[in-house]
């Protein structure tokens, strides 16, 4: 009978030491998955002839190397309106809110009428902008050329 009891015990206590290090060896891998260490920012010295120097504001004499402050990739270049999806969309929206009702020559300048939608008719000439959402850059014939985030379209009747 007491052997069983010991042997319940250590077994208990196995039991115990196994669970305690998986626990340890599954913290050790949440640590080395989600905080990697960045080696990168360390960068050798070795051309200082073509690097570039900023003084700053602040009234310090001393130069400060720029290639020291930032490094490479840590900003991302800004791409075009062309390319994103989004913009697309938006551009697309704009354009269905929009309707051409006709074009009047008033005086010596052409004038567009055209229907927006949720907000009604505007009366647009070259140059005029229209809220935030375009500008109009020519009144010709049944036809008005606007701009929507640089994207040149022609509405017509």
């Amino acid at each position: 009978m007491i052997k069983k009891l010991y042997k319940v015990k250590i077994w208990k206590l196995a039991q115990a030491f196994a669970i305690f290090g998986i626990i340890i060896c599954g913290c050790i891998l949440m640590a080395v998955i989600f905080l990697p260490i960045d080696t990168s920012i360390a960068q050798p010295d070795s051309d200082t002839s073509d690097k570039q120097t900023v003084v700053p504001d602040s009234g310090q004499a001393e130069k400060v190397d720029i290639d020291k402050i930032f490094r490479d990739g840590l900003f991302k270049s800004s791409s075009l309106v062309d390319s994103k999806p989004l913009a697309d969309k938006t551009i697309e929206d704009i354009i269905s809110k929009l309707k051409l009702q006709c074009v009047m020559t008033i005086g010596d300048k052409a004038t567009a009428y055209i229907y927006v939608k949720g907000e009604g008719l505007k009366k647009c000439q070259a140059g005029d902008s229209v809220g935030n959402m375009f500008s109009v850059l020519d009144v010709g014939k049944d036809r008005a050329d606007i701009s929507i985030v640089g994207h040149k379209i022609t509405l017509t009747k």
